[in-house]
């Protein structure tokens, strides 16, 4: 309306000669409609650091070998006849249908906020609001270790995709409401901290090759740090509020990061390029995870739902409404992929068949919203749960089968 008020103004101001002056090439009227015309979509590139050249180097060599590795097992499973695949899942899934409540331990005096399986699945770490780090035996779920990561909130924990028992080597990272995220052996001396974000941080994730950590934050940017240095690589921009969830493709090509903005962003880790838009939440994306098989890719929000995307079809191909309430934890199987986890503040998590993503239990027990959750990748179909009641739960297949009565 400002601009039809402006050219109101002027002509109302003109006589006849004036209007047929400013109707001319570069009269008033034009200069008008130039001065009101959207300014146009420019591509850009911001000059990146040797470091991160070579990290990108890294990457790209990393992940072109993880991916024909990956395509190789799937045509190997297709085409050899002593692997069914189908069968394999249906047996996986009625497996699921069994998850009961194994064990219940108070994890903190706090909620506890975040939770991950070491990659043997031997250990639980678990972070809380009081700041401490625990790590779990699985499944036994007796503490071992308890370490003072950061003085506020622990938003996000990671294990390093390689185990080591070697004192001085990172396997754990924590990210905090402090803005920091911090470096720790599997015998939790500290290692180094990664400082930068001017806002507190969300989640925070390693990318598979290992040198590499992703952190999410408020101040609308999300961050990869190399692990040796602690120095940052990399700022990316692209959402127009709070970054609160990374994760990164199993191969280590992609990293995807999701919003309050109720957008999702694919990268390529490779070239530093947004490739994909994830648009359909209507409220904040609050966790990600890709699925083993290369092109799932699990989102969930606020809006209660989790939604499922396709790489190839560059779209939404399937809308779980999962929760009663905003969705704080997705997780696929880490080993097939067949089925998924969502863990909500309804006090309630959920496993779901990623063939048809059907419902195959609940478990419900949490007095208090769920916070974080995570599947053991060790194969036992463990799960584990923490929540704001303060505990951590684990859930696993009940195998017990009564003995058929023999008839008489």
């Amino acid at each position: 309306m400002e601009r039809r008020a402006r050219l109101r103004k002027i002509m109302a101001t003109m006589d006849d000669e004036d209007e047929r002056k400013a109707a001319l090439p570069g009269g008033a009227f034009e200069e008008e409609y130039e001065e009101a015309a959207p300014p146009k979509k420019e591509l850009f590139y911001t000059e990146g650091s040797a470091l991160l050249k070579q990290a990108r180097m890294h990457i790209a060599h990393y992940s072109l070998d993880r991916a024909a590795a990956r395509l190789a097992g799937a045509k190997r499973k297709r085409e050899c006849p002593d692997e069914d695949e189908t069968a394999e899942q249906a047996d996986t899934i009625r497996l699921m249908r069994k998850v009961t409540n194994q064990s219940s331990e108070i994890a903190d005096d706090r909620p506890s906020a975040a939770c991950e399986f070491s990659p043997d699945g031997s250990t639980l770490a678990t972070g809380a609001w009081s700041g401490l780090l625990k790590l779990w035996s699985v499944p036994d779920c007796q503490r071992k270790l308890t370490i003072k990561a950061h003085d506020d909130r622990v938003t996000g924990i990671a294990w390093h995709p390689s185990p080591s028992q070697t004192p001085d080597t990172v396997q754990l990272v924590t990210g905090s409401a402090d803005k920091t995220a911090r470096l720790f052996s599997g015998e939790g001396k500290q290692l180094g901290s990664l400082k930068g974000h001017g806002e507190r941080l969300g989640r925070v994730g390693f990318h598979p090759l290992g040198r590499h950590v992703g952190t999410a934050s408020f101040d609308d940017t999300w961050r990869l740090w190399d692990v040796e240095s602690c120095t940052c690589l990399l700022e990316q921009e692209g959402h127009s509020r709070p970054v609160y969830t990374v994760a990164f493709h199993p191969d280590g090509s992609l990293a995807a990061s999701g919003g309050l903005d109720a957008i999702g962003r694919v990268w390529d880790m490779r070239t530093g390029r947004s490739i994909m838009a994830l648009q359909g939440h209507v409220q904040g994306i609050l966790t990600m995870d890709f699925s083993p098989d290369g092109y799932h890719l699990a989102t969930g929000s606020e809006d209660h739902s989790c939604r499922i995307w396709d790489l190839r079809k560059r779209g939404c191909v399937y809308t779980l409404p999962a929760h009663k309430s905003l969705i704080a934890q997705v997780r696929y199987d880490p080993n097939d992929g067949y089925y998924l986890l969502t863990a909500g503040f309804d006090n309630i998590s959920k496993l779901w068949s990623s063939k048809d993503y059907s419902l195959m239990a609940s478990l419900a027990g949490h007095e208090g919203k769920v916070m974080g959750a995570d599947i053991c990748p060790d194969g036992s179909g463990t799960v584990a749960t923490v929540s704001y009641d303060r505990t951590v739960k684990f859930w696993a297949p009940d195998t017990y089968e009564e003995p058929v009565k023999a008839e008489m």
